[in-house]
């Protein structure tokens, strides 16, 4: 019994080696493991193209609330993005004049006391003189304005019209005022065209109507456009009667 136990020992031994190889002629596993023995992770998803369309966008307001909302937060976007602005631009100018500032003080720690003396003087007059000119422009503006309200001329053009020269701004508002009334002249025929027919025999009483309303705007609004219409309107109804005859 045991010369046969060791006769057949070592067919075990092989079989044994044939059992543990089965399952791939070439002894590999034919699915890849890493080294923990699991399946390899899959690939992460590609990144979007640079022209993907997004799959998700922000919905629509759907209520008066959510709208009120969504306008909020869009005006604090906007006046967060003008706040922001401005600080960069104030930044920047207060960095410019400490600039300034360093320069000049660097250039007058080169001069003698009698140069850096005078250059303070001149530096010192001609700020004065700067804040002269702005005076003397708020003045003119302040009087243009009442030049303007007087001739029913409208004050939003102050400032190209002022200057810090008196001659020069009333000599810009008597030019503006004939532009002003050429312009408006030629409107108001426009509008009168377009609004009544080409006058004809007994039409004048109808035009005398309408005569009377302008005059009554005129004199109500006080304003040169409706002056101008009334007085186009007068013109017209005499030059009908002129027809008539």
């Amino acid at each position: 019994m045991k010369d046969f136990y060791w006769m057949h020992k070592p067919m075990m031994a092989a079989d044994s080696g044939l059992e543990g190889g089965a399952g791939s002629g070439d002894g590999q596993d034919p699915k890849p493991k890493d080294q923990e023995g699991t399946d390899p992770k899959p690939d992460p998803p590609a990144d979007p193209k640079p022209n993907e369309p997004v799959s998700q966008v922000e919905e629509l307001p759907k209520t008066k609330e959510e709208l009120e909302k969504y306008l909020q937060r869009e005006s604090d976007k906007r006046v967060s993005g003008a706040l922001k602005t401005a600080q960069e631009k104030w930044a920047k100018e207060y960095e410019q004049k400490l600039e300034t500032e360093k320069k000049e003080a660097e250039r007058l720690a080169k001069m003698t006391a009698a140069e850096k003396e005078k250059a303070i003087f001149e530096k010192q007059k001609g700020d004065l003189a700067k804040k002269e000119q702005e005076i003397a422009l708020k003045e003119m503006k302040f009087e243009a304005v009442k030049i303007l309200s007087d001739k029913k001329l409208p004050v939003s053009f102050v400032d190209m019209l002022a200057t810090n020269d008196a001659d020069k701004t009333k000599e810009n508002i008597d030019n503006f005022e004939k532009a002003f009334k050429a312009a408006l002249s030629q409107a108001v025929d426009e509008r009168i065209k377009a609004s009544s027919t080409a006058p004809k025999t007994g039409s004048t009483v109808d035009l005398s109507k309408e005569l009377e309303t302008l005059r009554a705007k005129a004199s109500r609004t006080g304003k040169m456009e409706d002056r101008v219409a009334y007085a186009k309107m007068k013109q017209k109804i005499e030059q009908a009667k002129i027809n008539e005859k």
